[in-house]
This record gives structure tokens, sequence and C-alpha cells, in this order.
């Protein structure tokens, strides 16, 4: 068992103790690089292993355990924390299989942690009528713990038993359950308003101290305008109050923050306030403002990969809003988006920020709030059309979806795929994932299944259209539906064997050339410049243009994606946009 023996290879040490005859605390200490928590197999394999020898092995009448991980987090250290409830392993003497609840648990906490490294894992042993206090000392060789291992995986009961009730019977009470099938109520086809923010600071000591901010309301379908930007200013509150730039500034977040919660709880709808590089900047300031002032919100940052993606802010146990970050969802500069999404608000303006110093700050009140203006306009503007473009082609509000997993663009990820995956074959002792057939068939089946979906989402019915150009006989329509369909179906091969055969081709080229270079430089001639130098040139020479082909082949898959995907979405454009050009023409 391949896997068992990369558990044992991982560990560096086991523990097992029992304070008192009821409780037994088992774990695993392991070895760098320590497992992560998406390895969910492994993990999963561990807990198993711990119950086998701790849990199992004891004599009780019933038992439970909690699974725990002690995370070694870079920037904080070791973290300590139980998965969930506890799981029952043992009820009226007899031993319950848990593999399968186990499996959920892992997978679940997969999701929240991803690569995060477990340093230690470890079980706590619940067990009631026991009197002994002694550890379990039963050992099992490599072959039965394997065995036993396989036995938990493939039992099939992963559930407590429940003792079957007598039902009660009452005669004169009228049954709950209607007898007719209710309607389902539509979902709401709305989209969101939302706020977007940013603001300005000031380096005093060293330290980015924040000394404006401002945000705006946005609704769908509103014109947006600088008039519509609330600002804060800390030279607005009076110097012989708050003595420091700090103090000032503290006052300034804490009016703005307040203000945010006055809208949010006017508008139950709006709850996301977003601020373009909240990640590395904006949410930096915003969450060392919360830790020095905790005692009136809560707050709970969602970070991945040593970034911010979002704050979520609570007074108390209520949901204020939550803080995002719109350069994870449109990872650009807020001029470019800005040039390209919403012209028509102006450009981002200019200030030289290294000039800005506490001294000048009333001097430039004027220019600051201006330029911040702007790109609250702008931010407001971009994540407006990006929320129109959205609901247009998936009909998913933006707003309502989170910026880690949920809002994916697959184009992107497909090229990226092949960019990396194409080019594998050309490092010695590596595999081409993208020239195995099954891999390529497999994804073209997938993004042609995944492209209909989107079609009859689109379209509905109409989408069959697809089969049948406007305009043509009825006689000939049964011809034309098939001649349309083959080559539609086909697509769904096409694109797999074609990435298929460019890799399969273009690398067995190349390793069949070097292999008969390698023989030929073994050899040892006359002509040992000409003939054996002769198939090593060669070969160097095709790696360039097979790289380029490797690469090629990336840009073409994905360029393929995107014209089927634009013919699901939008049917016969090609032949609307001909008859509109003659037409012209016959103008």
């Amino acid at each position: 068992m391949a896997l068992y023996n990369n558990l044992l290879f991982s560990i560096e040490r086991e523990y097992c103790s029992r304070p008192h005859p009821g409780l037994i605390i088992a774990g695993l200490i392991f070895k760098e690089p320590y497992l992560r928590c998406n390895q969910c197999d492994l993990i999963v394999l561990a807990v198993l292993y711990l119950l086998i020898k701790c849990a199992y092995t004891t004599e009780s009448t019933h038992g439970k355990f909690t699974i725990g991980y002690v995370l070694d987090v870079p920037s904080i250290g070791e973290i300590s924390f139980t998965l969930s409830e506890s799981i029952t392993f043992r009820y009226k003497g007899e031993d319950l299989p848990v593999y399968a609840l186990i499996d959920k648990l892992t997978r679940e906490k997969a999701d929240e942690y991803d690569d995060a490294k477990i340093k230690q894992l470890y079980i706590r042993i619940y067990l009631t009528e026991t009197k002994t206090s002694e550890l379990p000392k039963f050992h099992f060789t490599f072959d039965e713990m394997v065995n036993k291992l396989h036995e938990m995986i493939n039992y099939k009961r992963d559930v407590d038993p429940i003792e079957v009730r007598t039902p009660v019977v009452h005669s004169n009470r009228k049954s709950r359950y209607p007898k007719s099938l209710t309607s389902l109520k539509p979902s709401s086809k709305e989209l969101l308003p939302f706020i977007v923010a940013d603001t300005e600071t000031v380096l005093v000591n060293d330290v980015h101290v924040p000394y404006a901010v401002g945000f705006m309301e946005v609704k769908p379908c509103d014109a947006l305008s600088s008039k519509m930007v609330e600002t804060y200013y800390s030279t607005d509150y009076p110097d012989y109050i708050y003595k420091t730039i700090e103090e000032r500034c503290d006052k300034m977040l804490f009016d703005f923050l307040e203000r945010l919660a006055v809208v949010v709880r006017k508008n139950p709808s709006m709850k996301t306030v977003y601020f373009h590089n909240l990640s590395r900047f904006d949410g930096i300031l915003l969450l060392k403002y919360f830790v020095n002032n905790s005692e009136k919100y809560t707050v709970k940052p969602l970070i991945r990969n040593n970034l911010i993606y979002e704050i979520t802010v609570y007074r108390g146990k209520k949901l204020l809003y939550h803080l995002k970050d719109s350069l994870r969802m449109l990872p650009n500069s807020l001029d470019s988006l800005a040039r390209h999404l919403c012209p028509q608000l102006g450009s981002k303006g200019i200030i030289q920020h290294n000039e800005i110093r506490v001294s000048n700050l009333l001097h430039n009140r004027d220019k600051i709030l201006d330029y911040m203006k702007q790109d609250i306009v702008l931010l407001g503007g971009v994540m407006l059309k990006a929320q129109d473009i959205y609901w247009r082609a998936f009909k998913v509000d933006i707003d309502a979806l989170l910026q880690s997993k949920e809002l994916e663009y697959p184009c992107p990820k497909t090229f990226t795929f092949s960019l990396f995956r194409n080019p594998q074959g050309m490092i010695p002792y590596s595999f081409t994932v993208t020239s195995h057939f099954l891999i390529t068939l497999g994804l073209s089946f997938s993004i042609f299944i995944g492209i209909t979906i989107v079609g009859f989402q689109r379209n509905g019915l109409h989408f069959l259209s697809i089969s049948l150009p406007a305009g043509v006989p009825l006689p000939l329509a049964p011809f034309l539906v098939l001649l349309e369909l083959i080559p539609h179906c086909f697509r769904a091969l096409s694109s797999g064997i074609r990435l298929f055969a460019n890799m399969m081709a273009g690398h067995s080229s190349v390793k069949i050339l070097s292999g008969f270079a390698w023989t030929m430089l073994c050899m040892n001639d006359l002509l040992f410049f000409i003939g054996d130098l002769g198939p090593l040139f060669i070969v160097l020479a095709l790696t360039g243009p097979e790289l380029g082909v490797a690469i090629s082949q990336a840009h073409v898959s994905t360029i393929s994606i995107c014209i089927y995907l634009n013919d699901a979405t939008n049917l016969h454009q090609s032949g609307y946009l001909f008859i509109i050009e003659q037409k012209g023409v016959r103008k």
C-alpha cells in the first residue's frame, strides 16, 4: 500500500498518553516538508492509523473521538484547533466504521485551509464505563495494519445506530403534509447595490498613516458623479482636541466606519464595500485599526497565500458589511480598467504622492480630495460595468460571489493549464500530460458539455436553432440540420485530437532524434564532428520550434473554446452581420 508507506515516511514521532481512564490523547508529529491540509487521503489514513492503535484496541461500551490539527503559520507560529464535534466510534460495545465521516470532514477543512502546513495531527478519545488506566499495548505488523486499514476503508456503514421509536398515532390530528405540491418561488433576479471606497496615506516615521478616506453608494443603472462621494479628511478635525496625526486619523476612520454602518442599515441589500488593492494595502490599514479598536467591532478576515481576500465586519453578532478587493476580481490597474470599461468617466488623476507631507496636508486638501473622488468614481464605474458583463454572461451577480473560489474564469485557467503542461515533455525524464489521448479527450468533452449547458442557459430551447440557419427552405431543413449537427458534435473530438496529435508528434520526434544523437555520440570514429555531432545540432535546432508549437497550441485551444462559447451564446451572429452588410451595400 503505497499511501501507507508515504504516511510512515512522513512521520517523525508518534505519541499516546492516558491522563485518566476515560481519556486517551494520541498524535503524530510530521517531518518537514509537513503534510498539507489538502492531502486528504493521507490525513484520513493517519486518523484511521491512530484509531486502530489507540481506540479500537480499548475496552469500553461507548467511545467517541475528536480530530485536531496543529498548523504551522509562518507569520504567527503554531495554531492548534479541533476540527469538529466528537464522532462516535463505539456504541453499546460494537465498533462502528467512521471512514466516510472522517473523509467528509477533512475535505471540508481542505476547502477552508487549502495548502496550510500540518505540523501535528492528534485525536482525543473519550471512553465510558472503563476502569483501566493503562495504554493499549497491542502491536500490529505492517501487513496486519494494511489489512485493518483496508477493511475500515471498504466497510460501508458510516452512521451511528439509531433506535427506532414506536410511532404514536393521533386519530384526531390533522396531517401536516400537504395534498398537493407547492409551487417554487422564483429566485431574485435583481442586481445588488454596493459601495466603493478608497484611502490616501502619508508616511509618518516610515509607516503609512491614512489621512483621507471616502466612499460612494453605487446602484445599478444609476449615473455616477463625484458629488455622490462622501469624504473624510484628517485636517478637518481640530488639532487642539486631537494632538497628533495618528489621533486625527483614528477619529477619521471611526467616523468613516460608523457612517458605513448607517448606510448599510438603511439599505439591507448593500452589504459589500470594494477597495482596489485591499489585499496588500487598504486591508492592512483597516485590520490594524480594527485590532486597536476591537471593543466595538468583530472582524473575520479571509486570508489565503498572504493575501486578504475579504474582511467581514460584525457589531456583536450582527453582520454589518463585507470589505472585498476588486483587484482580485479584476487584476489590472484602475487606470487601465477605467479606460477600457468606462472611458466616459474620464481618466485617473495625477498626484505626486512622494511630495505629500503632514505639514502640507491642509494646503493640498482640495487637490487631494478631487483626486480621491475621481478614483472612487472610476472604481464605481468599473465594478458597475463588470457586474453588468457578468450578469449578461452568466446570470449571476458579481457582488454575490466570493473572490477566492466561486469567481473563476475557465478560459484563462484552461490556457494556463495548457501553457505549462504542453512544454513539460521538453524536460528530461518528465511526462507530457497533454500528449495522453484520454486526458485531451476528457478535456474536450467536458468543454463541449459545458458550452452546450451555457448555450441552453442563455438561449433556452432556441439554442437548437444553431443546427438550422435562418431563412432555409423547408425541404432542405432536414439535410442542413444533419450537416450542421455533425460538425457541431465533432467539436467534442477535434480539440482533443488536435492537441494530442501535435504534442505526441512533436515530442516523439524530439525524443527519437535525441536517442539517435546519444547513440552517435557514444561512437568513436573518424567522422566524429560530422556524423556524431550532427544529430545533436539538429535536436538543438528542433527544440526551439517544438517549444513554440507547445506554447502556440495552448493559445489555439483557448481561442477555439472562446469561438465555440461565442457561437453558443450569440446564435447566428455571423449570419446577421452578413445580412446587415449586404443591406448596407444595397443602400
